[in-house]
């Protein structure tokens, strides 16, 4: 048992490869985007996965708005959304591999320092149980999440992002607030509530379903080089 994770060199290969184009894919998904609605009142900016990362207005925009923050925000956030969405494109269609090589795999004790092996056995065997009594609830979990309303209050109360699977539905202003408020303070209370109610549907989804059990699943599997340690396993 002393080198069982190290059996097969191509199985190293074929994870590096897969780790590569992981890595790529991801590379797409989080260069971000601007875009700006048609008077340039906003300039909203997105990842691909959909994620608000920043809002600027311009000096005038209240006089180019004409009253329709959340017109405004929404064409600025889909004319981000459209560059993001192309740029991923562009970079998962490039021949040339942009990702950088795999860090060098971590060397690890033949025993996790103070864990028995046997117990940490016990404990993953309840838990890959737990895990599988819950596996048919997760596509419901993960859908409930994807399409649930999100209702997001800025720090001032001035403004309120309401979003439904992934999408700004509205922006509810406080009138009195917004017509006393400086250009600065707006446009954080706009950034603030867009990067919490727009976090990108999968974050909305990994956040749900990687709690409980499933969650410690994860996180061990994201270490398999710790978890085959514990095991009392070398590489």
């Amino acid at each position: 048992m002393a080198r069982l994770f190290d059996i097969d060199d191509g199985l190293r290969d074929a994870t590096a490869q897969a780790q590569r184009q992981a890595a790529r894919l991801d590379i797409g998904a989080t260069t971000p985007a601007s875009g700006s609605d048609p008077a340039g009142a906003v300039t909203v900016t997105v990842r691909a996965d959909g994620a608000v990362v920043g809002a600027r207005l311009h000096d005038s925009w209240r006089q180019r708005i004409a009253g329709n923050l959340t017109g405004a925000v929404t064409q600025a956030i889909a004319a981000a959304q459209k560059d993001a969405t192309q740029s991923w494109l562009d970079t998962v269609g490039e021949d040339a591999d942009p990702a950088p090589a795999p860090p060098a795999r971590r060397e690890v004790p033949a025993r996790f320092d103070g864990a028995d092996p046997a117990a940490f056995a016990g404990h993953l065997h309840g838990l890959l149980q737990e895990v599988e009594a819950k596996l048919a609830g997760l596509p419901r979990l993960a859908s409930e999440a994807a399409q649930r309303t999100v209702e997001v209050r800025g720090p001032a109360g001035g403004i309120t992002a309401i979003a439904r699977e992934g999408t700004l539905v509205s922006l509810e202003c406080d009138e009195r607030w917004l017509a006393d408020a400086p250009r600065s303070r707006v446009e954080a209370e706009l950034a603030d509530v867009l990067a919490r109610a727009l976090p990108g549907v999968q974050q909305q989804v990994t956040g749900a379903i990687r709690v409980g059990p499933v969650g410690e699943l994860l996180d061990l599997a994201d270490d398999p080089a710790t978890l085959f340690a514990r095991l009392g396993l070398t590489q």
